[in-house]
């Protein structure tokens, strides 16, 4: 609530003094203003005085911000004395158990369960959530826990502005036990702003986290562990056999952050039914920075979501990732990709990120469960349009059961411009870069075919020759579209693939298509005898398949 203001106006002014006589005191007008009320929980009973329902009601017709405060006695029967000494202590909590939906919050009100009031919808019905946080701003929900509702754990519809913070959704008090909501654990609808802070929000049966709608804007998830236990160390999934749940889901959301570059930004997003976090439907401008998806609460061991890290699909603009330090997520250990996209999802980055490995470059890899078991799987199907223009830079990439990067063939030749650029590629089980999933693809004359990234030609390499100073030096020739310029990058790799980064050289073919040759010196890498290099046309962004390894 603001401050109270003083009203001034002309008749507020003192008159100047005359002499012989004294100034009055001004008379100021006080603003109206609402003062705060505190309702108290007192049973656990589901209506009347000093129940939740109750409170809820009183603080909805109440001005201004309120709080709901819980002082419920032992001697309540909603008490729940885990080790029967007959008083409060640890492990101890309070169970309020609603028979029909709770009324829906619609002011602002705080309300904090202190981790001890359990929220426990089993009987209030098909489709009740366990709080309704309808059309206003401000509120705070922290410390409850709230499981078992038929719809989800906490609904936001319009406003936005809310904080979820500490709270358990979708568990018992302990953390470790599956009480799943039969939705989500919090869903967003067409709401802005709000933040979900140090969750735990596991075992439920759809979506653990789900943003919906044009509306969802600039919301924040950052640092909850979503999909494991409260330790972190094993998978309590969102998501189930008959339903497949996501982590995360944005469907249509805009400008939403999910993690950041602090370390207390991180979410773990592992062991969930389906994908760790998917982002669809015009889903637009999201950053997904600095998680764990797919290991335990370390980011060292495998925790693995059952079908792809990151999912995009007809999602665009968005950044999986980031150069800068702490951007890095860990992508590893899914069922199927670490990142999938697929349709129309255009102009999206991956950055910086650990794609199969964790921050030690440990292996863990990714396709532990299918068929789609590349590190980034670029796919069109039987969409109309495929990915275009993705910035894939800076990543490791390694272990995954088949490619590195594998873009889908299509009919149209709808997938292109996608560029690869400085990322670490080594220990994969297919063709490192694969345009169309079926092998490696042949350079063609004047490079006029077409498919995946219009299927670039890459260079071809000769040597390496000892420079006689400590430096080798590779000779190089690229016959690809004429009159284009080209960025061509080489690596040195202990297989074959392009684990590291040796440089690159800008290049530029003439009227036949054909590049003189050009060459890198470069110092050479331990243990990493083969070269390889790769060409991006800078006009369309297209980046080939790796070159043929020469040692």
């Amino acid at each position: 609530m603001a401050p109270s203001r003083r009203l001034r106006g002309a008749a507020d002014r003192p008159s100047p003094s005359r002499p012989g006589h004294r100034a009055r005191p001004a008379v100021e007008a006080l603003e109206a203003r609402d003062t705060p009320a505190t309702f108290a929980v007192t049973t656990t009973a589901d209506a009347g005085p000093g129940s939740l329902r109750d409170a809820i009601l009183r603080a909805n017709a109440a001005p201004g911000a309120d709080r709901i405060a819980f002082a419920i006695p032992t001697a309540d029967p909603g008490f729940v004395d885990a080790d029967a000494d007959g008083r409060f202590g640890a492990g101890d909590y309070w169970s309020v158990a609603p028979a029909t939906a709770l009324p829906a919050v619609t002011g602002a009100v705080r309300v904090d369960g202190r981790s001890v009031i359990e929220l426990t919808g089993a009987g209030a019905g098909a489709g009740a959530n366990g709080l309704e946080l309808v059309g206003h701003s401000g509120s705070t929900v922290r410390g409850l826990v709230v499981n078992r509702f038929g719809g989800s754990g906490v609904a936001i519809t319009g406003g936005g502005g809310h904080t979820l913070a500490g709270n358990l959704l979708g568990t018992d008090v302990t953390g470790e036990l599956d009480r799943g909501n039969a939705l989500a654990g919090v869903s967003v609808a067409d709401a802005a702003f709000n933040t979900l802070d140090r969750n735990l929000i596991s075992g439920n049966d759809l979506q653990g986290v789900l943003l919906r709608g044009a509306g969802a804007v600039g919301n924040r998830v950052v640092g909850n562990r979503i999909g494991t236990t409260r330790a972190g160390d094993a998978a309590l999934a969102n998501g189930t056999a008959e339903v497949a749940g996501d982590g995360i889901r944005v469907e249509g959301g805009r400008f939403n952050a999910i993690g950041g570059h602090a370390a207390a930004e991180r979410n773990v997003v592992s062991g969930n039914f389906d994908d760790g976090i998917d982002l669809r439907d015009g889903a637009f401008g999201n950053a997904v920075l600095g998680n764990f998806v797919g290991t335990d609460a370390t980011g060292t061991r495998p925790l693995g979501n059952g079908a792809d890290g990151v999912f995009l699909e007809n999602a665009s603009g968005n950044r999986i990732g980031s150069l800068l330090p702490g951007g890095a997520n860990v992508l590893a250990a899914n069922g199927f990709n670490g990142v999938f996209l697929f349709g129309a999802s255009h102009d999206n980055v991956i950055a910086g990120n650990f794609i199969g490995t964790n921050a030690r470059r440990d292996r863990l890899g990714n396709g532990t469960a299918a068929d789609f078991a590349d590190g980034i799987f670029l796919a069109q199907f039987d969409e109309p349009e495929g990915p275009t223009n993705t910035t894939i830079v800076g990543n490791t990439i390694a272990f995954n059961a088949d490619s590195a990067v594998a873009v889908d063939l299509d009919a149209s030749g709808n997938s292109a411009g996608n560029r690869l650029l400085a990322n670490s590629v080594f220990g994969n089980g297919g063709v490192a870069i694969d345009l169309g999933s079926d092998g490696p693809t042949a350079n063609d004359p004047g490079d006029a075919d077409a498919g995946p990234n219009r299927l670039q030609n890459s260079p071809v390499l000769r040597g390496p020759v000892d420079s006689g100073d400590g430096t080798v030096t590779v000779a190089a020739s690229l016959a690809a579209a004429p009159r284009t310029a080209y960025w061509v990058e080489f690596y040195a790799s202990a297989a074959g693939e392009g684990e590291v980064f040796l440089g690159g050289r800008l290049v530029l073919t003439g009227e036949d298509g054909t590049s003189p040759d050009f060459r890198l010196r470069f110092a050479p890498v331990a243990g990493k005898p083969f070269l390889t290099a790769t060409a991006t046309n800078l006009a369309t962004g297209d980046t080939s398949e790796f070159s043929a390894a020469v040692r």
